[in-house]
């Protein structure tokens, strides 16, 4: 019984001492692995390794879905945020152009000259510079809001 693991334990090397005549004749000789195409050696791997297989498919698996429902959502945010800024010039616009629009009314040159107006003119323009100054305190990069802001500084001087 232990000869006969012996025999089975070695058989490769019995097998190449099959070539060696070959080898110190000057032939080139092939393995038997070499002679053999890497995708049946693969295949033959997965039989043999079919725990280690599953395992890494199993992985790979989970991974695909992983990055797919993670793109997905990246997604949705990005266009939730681009969403919320459209929305958020908008208003800022919407505030320019009231606060623009009162600091015109106001500074109107019949306004200017009628005296019993000057207080409310006054207030009404001490209104307008506290919304205008908290128009520039809300800027950001997009270039329409960053436009509206130099006019909002522009427009203070002038106040």
């Amino acid at each position: 019984m232990r000869r006969r693991a012996w025999v089975i334990g070695h058989g490769a090397a019995l097998a190449g001492v099959a070539g060696l005549p070959a080898f110190t004749a000057g032939a080139q000789v092939q393995s038997s692995t070499a002679a053999e195409p890497w995708p049946s050696r693969v295949q033959r791997w997965g039989r043999r390794h079919r725990t280690a297989v599953a395992t890494a498919a199993a992985l790979l698996l989970m991974a695909v879905v992983g990055l797919a429902i993670g793109a997905t959502l990246l997604e949705r945010e990005r266009a939730r945020t681009d969403r919320e800024r459209r929305v958020a010039t908008r208003n800022y616009r919407l505030a320019y152009d009231a606060a623009d629009r009162m600091l015109g009314e106001v500074a109107d040159v019949d306004l200017a000259d009628i005296p019993q107006m000057e207080p409310v003119r006054r207030r009404l323009l001490e209104s307008a510079r506290g919304r205008f100054r908290e128009l520039l305190g809300q800027t950001g990069t997009d270039p329409e809001v960053l436009l509206l802001s130099g006019r909002t500084g522009a427009r203070l001087g002038d106040v």
